[in-house]
């Protein structure tokens, strides 16, 4: 008798989720979130964003619930699809797009993914900025110098001199029980960072409030997501990868 096929992308009977993740936050998940009926264009929720050129006021994430809103209906993100609906990109306009996170500081060991459309390897890319002004945490690419900089909230930096990849890339930014700071840009090998302690309180999104820089408007964001974990060589992190490659084109 053959032996029975099992789903091993279930965990003890259920569908794997996100929401299993060890450690994990409210994140964006332009995707998931559209097809929960969680993203809307303004910021009493009342009308949803579901169609391209809708702008995106508040995102809800579907999976551990908390809100990523924009602080005015000028400052909004637009929904977009660059392959008629199979998947869903966060489009910004190159001077002024941010959203605010409901993250609280992380002191631990952390890991972070930005699921991204590249269109400009010239371009920033803004991840996650600083929950008050100055040089406070940030995971940014710099397109001009194709460099690296992760600051925590003291404004100490690492970085990393490297170009980002162009087309869809996954990008996992991590900090250990060790303070040690990696990176990883799609197949590429990871990147060891140096040391960085403090803590990191992650208060925008698609911005770095730095210098009041913003992600280049040829590249979109499909997820972040953040994890109060150090995932890397779990099963959560293998499995996370896949499914926010899944969401771009």
């Amino acid at each position: 008798m053959p032996l029975p096929i099992f789903d091993m992308t279930a965990v003890w009977g259920r569908p794997w989720s996100p929401a299993q993740v060890p450690g994990i936050q409210p994140g964006i998940w332009t995707l998931p979130a559209r097809s929960a009926g969680k993203l809307w264009q303004d910021a009493t929720k009342t009308t949803p964003a579901v169609a391209n050129a809708d702008p995106v006021q508040v995102e809800t994430d579907p999976y551990v619930g908390g809100d990523y809103t924009a602080p005015s209906s000028t400052v909004r993100p637009v929904l977009s699809t660059p392959d008629s609906g199979a998947h869903w990109l966060l489009t910004v306009n190159g001077t002024s797009t941010r959203l605010n996170t409901p993250l609280s500081a992380l002191s631990g060991a952390w890991t972070v993914y930005a699921a991204v459309s590249v269109g400009s390897t010239s371009g920033n890319i803004n991840v996650l900025g600083g929950a008050r002004g100055g040089f406070s945490a940030n995971i940014k690419y710099f397109g001009g110098g194709a460099t690296w900089f992760i600051a925590n909230d003291a404004g100490t930096t690492v970085t990393k001199a490297v170009t980002v990849p162009s087309g869809s890339v996954v990008i996992r930014i991590r900090r250990d029980a060790s303070n040690v700071v990696y990176l990883k840009q799609g197949a590429a090998a990871e990147s060891n960072l140096g040391t960085l302690a403090g803590t990191f309180t992650f208060g925008t999104a698609l911005m770095c409030a730095a210098d009041s820089t913003f992600t280049a408007a040829a590249n979109s964001f499909a997820d972040i997501v953040v994890a109060a974990a150090d995932l890397a060589g779990t099963s959560s992190d293998s499995r996370l990868t896949a499914f926010l490659g899944s969401h771009l084109p």
